[in-house]
């Protein structure tokens, strides 16, 4: 969010945590005190203390684990938020239905399953200097990388993050246990079509669980794109959270696509989704140590 921080403190109070085991926060040893549960209701301490008494609007946030976490906080805890905004993340039931549906998104999903295991995840992680996140984080200058590789350097960094995917070993059936409903707090749903993680069926599906939202779509960008895109995104959030005067409407846009400088074009139209990209797979008979053959 740093890049995101300096715009929006501008006109807002913008608080960025860490979430449960990332960063410098205390990070359990226990997989069972990272299920959604538990970290639904570190939001609503924080909420709670920054705003005592629901004397100010709070106007939630959440890209990928935290949109999903800002979905089930809205289930329990919408009347502590004003609006939401949900930036390439989902709800767990949009999730769940688009992953009966689509092969393209279990081959997305897929490591999902070996994270859950233990040891090897972090081993995998830390080869070649991480090399893992040179590939995933697109967006990121190199003193950034430096950041994220000597934070998850640190003894117990890999395995806080990891403990997300593991909780699971505990309860697989921890999220069809909210109470979920339609929310009935305004959403504004921004969504990079060119994710490697989520496919863009998802945002979609998303509103199925919401009463009021509005999709606004970044057809040649990716899972990062709030990054790459951080004026056109803080510009959006800036229209949707601010009063009456600035709030979005998109039934009231003048065209479908905007262009900002040659890329960060929007769309209120899904056109199509993620592009397929070459994947790199084992040649066949390579030999994996035992834990690693699921």
């Amino acid at each position: 969010w740093n890049g995101l921080i300096p715009i929006l403190g501008e006109r807002f109070c913008v608080v960025a945590p860490d979430l449960r085991g990332y960063g410098n926060t205390t990070r359990p040893e226990d997989t069972a005190e990272y299920l959604m549960k538990d970290l639904v209701e570190d939001v609503k301490g924080l909420v709670e203390h920054l705003n005592p008494g629901n004397r100010s609007k709070v106007v939630l946030v959440g890209h990928d684990w935290g949109g999903m976490i800002s979905f089930c906080f809205a289930t329990l805890y919408e009347n502590l938020i004003y609006k939401m905004i949900i930036i390439n993340g989902m709800h767990p039931m949009a999730f769940a239905k688009q992953l009966l549906r689509s092969f393209t998104q279990i081959r997305m999903s897929w490591y999902m399953l070996p994270f859950r295991h233990p040891v090897v995840p972090e081993k995998y992680l830390k080869m070649k200097d991480f090399e893992f996140f040179d590939k995933v984080h697109k967006g990121f200058t190199q003193e950034e990388e430096y950041a994220h590789k000597y934070v998850f350097s640190q003894q117990g960094a890999l395995t806080g993050a990891l403990n997300y995917y593991r909780a699971f070993n505990n309860d697989s059936d921890q999220l069809k246990k909210f109470p979920y409903r339609k929310i009935n707090i305004s959403t504004l749903i921004l969504w990079g079509e060119q994710d490697d993680f989520i496919t863009s069926r998802v945002a979609e599906y998303n509103k199925e669980w919401l009463r009021g939202a509005i999709d606004i779509y970044y057809p040649s960008e990716g899972h990062w794109f709030f990054r790459e895109c951080a004026v056109e995104v803080c510009d959006r959030i800036r229209k949707f959270a601010g009063d009456k005067n600035e709030t979005l409407n998109s039934t009231t846009e003048a065209v479908n696509q905007k262009k900002n400088q040659g890329k960060c074009i929007t769309s209120i139209i899904r056109t199509g989704g993620w592009t397929p990209k070459q994947v790199r797979s084992l040649p066949l008979g390579t030999k994996l140590p035992d834990v690693m053959q699921e």
